[in-house]
């Protein structure tokens, strides 16, 4: 399993770490959270029927 970013870069998702009922405070919305390891990170991943979306980091 691989995350797609905008600028067409690919992530390995080494592993599923946990899966909850979950709100993106960031981005709105309600669905599933996907805690995952890519590498050495930890990031999250949201599923709300019928999209899928990761918080971007703004710095």
């Amino acid at each position: 399993m691989y995350i797609g970013w905008e600028d067409n870069r690919y992530f390995k998702v080494d592993k599923v770490l946990e899966v909850l009922p979950a709100a993106s405070l960031k981005a709105g919305g309600q669905g599933l959270r996907f805690k995952l390891r890519i590498g050495q990170a930890t990031t999250y991943v949201f599923y709300e029927n019928p999209a899928w979306f990761v918080e971007k980091r703004v710095d």
